[in-house]
């Protein structure tokens, strides 16, 4: 199947979130990355991709960082337990999606 475009706005729990797609993305400390969830922006930035099944799976990851950040939840887990239940999250939701 092939992937649909991805949305340029989504509504998360604490309101409207921005879906910003790029051709370099890097992080707060210079490294090269798929996604940033930029919480004080409430936006995803997502790097462009040749594999859209990629793209939308970094989506869904930062799209749980934001459901953590907006809940709480983020600040009870560590950034390690953080990375994994995102990961967990979007594998699901890609399966649930995409087949």
């Amino acid at each position: 199947m092939k992937a649909p475009p991805l949305p340029a706005l989504v509504m998360g729990m604490g309101g409207p979130i921005t879906v910003e797609m790029c051709d370099k993305l890097v992080d707060e400390d210079g490294a090269h990355c798929l996604g940033l969830w930029i919480f004080r922006e409430r936006r995803i930035k997502l790097e462009r991709h040749k594999d859209r099944a990629q793209v939308w799976a970094t989506f869904y990851h930062e799209l749980v960082h934001a459901a953590l950040d907006d809940s709480g939840l983020a600040n009870l887990l560590t950034e390690p337990q953080q990375e994994a239940l995102c990961d967990a999250l979007a594998n699901a939701r890609m399966r649930e999606r995409f087949g």
